[in-house]
């Protein structure tokens, strides 16, 4: 039987997707909120939108330094990419 060991690139996308999911929510919660005040949605929308350009940003960041890990541990070892997926024998 084979397990499946998840990679650095699966955790991100999963907790990628997370963030997104819960911003959406935010926002259509804000939508959907008749009691709010429109200067409370406005500003509630505004503070999503900053959260979501911060998140591009630092996933962007991240992509930049893995790529330096990546071509650093490439050129000094050789090894094959240090993120691929293992798989594990049990038995």
């Amino acid at each position: 039987m084979y397990t499946h060991i998840h990679t650095q690139d699966e955790m991100a996308s999963a907790g990628e997707l997370a963030v997104e999911d819960a911003l959406d929510v935010l926002v259509s919660v804000t939508e959907k909120g008749g009691n709010l005040r429109n200067d409370l949605k406005k500003d509630f929308l505004k503070a999503v939108s900053s959260l979501r350009k911060d998140f591009a940003n630092f996933q962007e960041s991240s992509r930049r330094q893995k790529q330096i890990y990546l071509r650093f541990g490439n050129e000094s070892c050789g090894n094959e990419h240090p993120t691929q997926s293992a798989r594990v024998w049990r038995g």
